[in-house]
């Protein structure tokens, strides 16, 4: 018995760590229009879609137990004319890791990067997932649902749930709850996740704030089995 259980031991810790599933969003067409390289360990692997707009696809197994994890830039190189790059660090316990690539004129890679929960799990399907990357803080309303958004890149989840509809949807600066900077009516589906960032408006005639939304549709093959 003892054997056995030595054995199966040995079995189990010679088995390959789990691979993480990691996908990357570019902030912009610019950061999008760029070459980037995932590497781990001596391995490099090229990031082959970039939009703004969707995740890229397919995701990039990672071993587990990656060492040395970074994001290279080819176009940019370091003092030494080596391709520069961004170290990457997962969170702890993280399942779907999301790359969030944005620009940083400062940085001699000419980005930064942001690492996002994606998992399924914890972003479900009906959802919105928002980000508030203005300087103030605001309150965004989903029907009669009213949550805070604190300036920042830790996100909130919205879920109005129920059937397929369309809902109110209402911006307001924390300090004016009588008066929206921003109303419209989005569709709510089931098989839809939103990740949206409220940004800063590039043109202050058209509002004080805009969205740069990220839609993923479910798949067929992913609706569960009843």
């Amino acid at each position: 018995m003892n054997r056995l259980v030595i054995a199966l031991a040995l079995f189990v810790t010679a088995l390959p760590a789990l691979a993480i599933p990691l996908s990357v969003l570019p902030w912009d067409g610019e950061i999008a229009a760029r070459k980037f390289q995932i590497a781990h360990d001596k391995e490099v692997v090229e990031i082959s879609y970039l939009h703004p707009a969707a995740r890229s696809a397919p995701p990039i197994k990672l071993p587990a137990d990656a060492k040395e994890l970074r994001l290279i830039t080819p176009d940019r190189k370091n003092a030494d004319g080596t391709p520069a790059a961004v170290p990457l660090v997962l969170p702890e316990g993280i399942k779907t890791p999301l790359l969030l690539i944005i620009p940083d004129k400062d940085a001699i890679t000419g980005v930064r990067t942001l690492i996002l929960e994606d998992d399924l799990q914890s972003f479900k399907w009906g959802t919105i997932r928002l980000m508030n990357v203005t300087p103030q803080p605001l309150v965004f309303r989903c029907d009669k649902d009213l949550r805070a958004l604190a300036p920042g890149w830790n996100p909130i989840d919205v879920d109005p749930g129920g059937r397929t509809r369309n809902v109110e949807i209402l911006l307001y600066l924390k300090e004016n709850l009588q008066q929206p900077v921003y109303s419209s009516v989005w569709e709510h589906r089931e098989d839809k996740r939103q990740l949206v960032f409220v940004v800063p408006s590039p043109d202050r005639s058209m509002g004080d704030v805009a969205f740069k939304i990220v839609p993923e549709i479910r798949l067929d093959a992913e609706v569960p089995a009843r």
